[in-house]
């Protein structure tokens, strides 16, 4: 007999996480709309473009849109998994200029794989109460 996780833990385990990824990533635009000379010296060590900056911020901040909104799940996969990618990249990058700032980015993708994967158990639970007969919601 399988045990099911708690629809409460479940909840909770979503969006702490996803409130936590989406400080570190709220902390990231930031630094990139207001700390640029600082982040246009970072982007030229790491041998990035800087004129990325600007965009990845706008990118960045709607992806977070439509983490939360959960409108469009084609969207919506497509946000995670930019942020996997970009949390990956950021952290080699870091890695490879030794200035020990991949912890941010080692931590936001810890963050963004478990608020994945408990949206995905939390639209199974969900689904699953939809098909007894109970009120489906938004989680």
């Amino acid at each position: 007999m399988q045990k099911k996780n708690s629809p409460g833990l479940l909840k909770w385990s979503y969006y702490i996480s996803t409130l936590l990824f989406t400080l570190i990533i709220a902390f990231s635009v930031g630094n990139y709309l207001f700390n640029n000379d600082f982040i246009r010296e970072g982007f030229i060590k790491m041998g990035y473009p800087t004129y990325i900056i600007y965009p990845l911020a706008a990118i960045k901040i709607l992806g977070l849109v439509v983490i939360w909104s959960r409108k469009h799940n084609l969207l919506y996969g497509l946000a995670y998994a930019g942020f996997f990618y970009n949390c990956i990249l950021a952290a080699f990058a870091h890695l490879m200029i030794h200035d020990n700032g991949q912890w941010f980015a080692v931590i936001a993708l810890i963050l963004i794989v478990i608020s994945y994967f408990m949206s995905k158990q939390l639209l199974i639970n969900t689904s699953d109460k939809g098909a007894s007969g109970e009120k489906r919601g938004k989680v």
